[in-house]
């Protein structure tokens, strides 16, 4: 993407950025570094912002109750979603619906902080 839109998405993901940063608990920073200190469920379980899951039902990988297993410990969120998408572990990025659900969601957050503000 170029122009405009690339210009949008740019804008999109600095603010998810910034909401990112503010719903997380006092002293929590993201960072993959961070997170391997704790399990990925303790992690969220103290996330207060909106939260996608996107897991593919063929993933043998990590399981798909996983995906599950996070959802219901991130029960502080503001707004949670769980998809199940046909793909495996591999596989789950090329399909255009979860391109989809990410697009989406991301345009719901940025549209409810702004009417927020």
């Amino acid at each position: 993407w170029a122009g405009e839109k690339e210009q949008q998405i740019e804008m999109m993901l600095q603010e998810l950025s910034t909401a990112l940063e503010a719903s997380l608990p006092p002293g929590c920073q993201p960072g993959q570094e961070r997170l391997c200190i704790l399990g990925s469920c303790d992690f969220v379980r103290g996330y207060r912002g909106p939260l996608l899951i996107l897991h593919g039902q063929a993933d043998f990988i990590v399981t798909p109750d996983n995906a599950q297993k996070h959802y219901d410990a991130a029960d502080n969120s503001c707004n949670r979603e769980v998809f199940y998408l046909e793909a495996d572990h591999n596989t789950l990025a090329g399909l255009p619906e979860f391109w989809k659900h990410q697009m989406a969601f991301a345009k719901r957050v940025v549209q409810q902080k702004r009417a927020d503000q």
